[in-house]
């Protein structure tokens, strides 16, 4: 969004203008957040608009065999854990990841795990891992 903004909007500044000058003398601010999810809640301008969910899109149907899993999951529903692209999962020192597999497996609700291995030692029967998972379609 802001590179088409810039490039729409670039001849209105000095060629030497960095991101933050054009920020600055920007009249309106969108912000890819929900406000009353954010912790600390934080005071804004009113120039700032909150924006969330602007990337998401209608979910698309999810593999059968995920989908079959999550719906197997009934009342107790499932919970979706991931740490994102940016963090290795795998490089979790043992200690967290031991945690994370205890508490994971006292849980009535399955747990779907983005994890980067395929496999992992003693992992309860309630958790899946998934190298990759649709995260929009199956939260959509």
């Amino acid at each position: 969004m802001a590179r088409k903004f810039i490039a729409r909007h670039a001849s209105h500044y000095t060629t030497e203008a960095t991101s933050i000058d054009i920020y600055v003398q920007s009249d309106l601010h969108y912000i890819r957040s929900v406000k009353t999810m954010e912790y600390p809640n934080l005071p804004y301008t009113p120039i700032v608009v909150h924006a969330g969910g602007l990337h998401c899109r209608p979910a698309k149907p999810l593999p059968q065999d995920l989908q079959q899993w999550i719906s197997e999951a009934g009342t107790p529903g499932f919970i979706l854990f991931s740490l994102g692209t940016v963090v290795k999962s795998s490089t979790m020192p043992e200690k967290y990841k031991k945690v994370l597999v205890d508490v994971f497996g006292s849980l009535k609700q399955r747990v779907l795990w983005k994890w980067d291995e395929i496999t992992m030692d003693g992992l309860p029967s309630n958790v899946r891992l998934s190298k990759w998972l649709p995260q929009q379609d199956i939260l959509g």
